[in-house]
């Protein structure tokens, strides 16, 4: 199986590469498509396409929009002739949260003791609550790719509802 990802970044790319090799119980291969911004949406999809992808995964920080009103601006930018499935991903507010939801994976990978972190789709700005915890570090995207690699799946869908909707929509398309 071939998967397409369109996200924001380098360091969103792997990420969510990882997390979606943690919900497959199947083997990939991945064509990646990054890109800032929303507009291009609509190439990478269509790039993709052009790589008989078997299923394309969108990932956009969600950045204070209204979530429903997000996804069905980035559903309308699918073309009409794509008939590869589509699974958007909208993380609240941005990637970020869904790594503080897991103060152990965020201790294991800053190497030093980070305490659980309440709602952490209802920070304001979680890339710079992530900043703050890890300091002195910088988090780069190794350290992206390490948290993802051992977040605790369970406590990453119990708070965070915007990764368990996008679990969820994900398996619901690559059942056979």
């Amino acid at each position: 199986m071939k998967i397409g990802f369109s996200t924001e970044g380098p360091h969103d790319e792997k990420t969510i590469e990882v997390l979606t090799r943690r919900l497959l119980p199947f083997d990939f291969n991945p064509i990646h498509r990054t890109t800032r911004k929303t507009q291009r949406i609509k190439e990478d999809i269509l790039e993709l396409n052009i790589e008989s992808v078997d299923l394309i995964i969108v990932v956009k920080d969600n950045d204070g929009e209204n979530v429903q009103e997000h996804i069905n601006r980035l559903k309308s930018k699918i073309p009409n002739n794509i008939k590869t499935p589509v699974v958007i991903g909208i993380p609240v507010e941005a990637l970020e949260a869904w790594f503080l939801s897991d103060e152990k994976a965020l201790s294991n990978v800053f190497n030093k003791k980070i305490p659980a972190q309440k709602n952490p789709e209802k920070f304001e700005d979680p890339k710079k609550r992530l900043q703050t915890l890890a300091t002195p570090i910088i988090p780069n995207r190794g350290h992206y790719k390490e948290l993802a690699e051992c977040i605790r799946m369970v406590v990453l869908e119990k708070k965070c509802p915007s990764f368990l909707k996008f679990k969820k929509e994900l398996q619901a398309h690559t059942k056979n």
